[in-house]
């Protein structure tokens, strides 16, 4: 199991942060765990509610279908339904601070038994890490790059 959060303070409103994180479509552009997005449904605010995913990883792409819920400005959150993972749940939440956003990245993704073999220790740590911190930074400098 690969589970993990980070926090980091954002330099832009919670309003640019959160255009950004509703996107699931634009995720592929800032967060190094999406290769491509091809949404399947939307809710009633043309966001995402379910989508085929796809995942680089250092043993090839991995593709999962997710369901997507928001908490507007808040929250957004991925769920698991189908695919190359045994289950998968993520998310980031949202907080205001002026004219800066708290940025809480959560991880929780059960690889399965054949790419936890691979995933195991210091590696999965690794990966782990890597794909937390890197959404955050991504996230960041896409955010700085709209309020500009």
């Amino acid at each position: 199991m690969l589970e993990g959060a980070r926090t980091e303070t954002i330099a832009a409103r919670v309003e640019v942060v959160w255009a950004i994180v509703e996107d699931l479509e634009s995720y592929p552009l800032w967060h190094p765990f999406f290769a491509g997005v091809d949404v399947l449904r939307r809710d009633g605010e043309g966001r995402a509610a379910e989508a085929d995913c796809r995942h680089p990883t250092p043993v090839g792409e991995l593709t999962t279908r997710i369901r997507m819920t928001y908490r507007h400005g808040e929250e957004a959150e991925a769920v698991h339904l189908d695919g190359d993972l045994k289950s998968l749940r993520g998310g980031f939440t949202l907080r205001a601070e002026g004219e800066r956003t708290s940025v809480t990245h959560r991880l929780a993704a059960d690889p399965g038994f054949k790419l936890g073999l691979v995933l195991r220790g210091a590696v999965g740590d690794r990966v782990r890490d890597s794909v937390i911190a890197g959404a955050l930074e991504g996230l960041s400098r896409r955010a700085q790059q709209s309020a500009q």
